[in-house]
């Protein structure tokens, strides 16, 4: 998680709105632990799966 954090941190820098994180399917393991940390990250007004690749959360950033 340190590195789908600092992730986060550098685009907030950047004054990115959007990004990606590409965490594959499977048993949905990588992904829960991701959604549960956006879920507490300060700096994330809202995720969601991408519609067409479920591999995919769109992170959008608060500014």
């Amino acid at each position: 998680m340190t590195v789908v954090n600092d992730f986060i941190n550098d685009n907030y820098k950047l004054r990115k709105k959007k990004i990606v994180v590409i965490h594959g399917n499977g048993a949905h393991i990588l992904r829960n632990k991701i959604h549960k940390e956006l879920k507490h990250n300060k700096m994330v007004d809202k995720y969601y799966l991408h519609t067409f690749n479920v591999g995919c959360t769109i992170i959008e950033l608060k500014f």
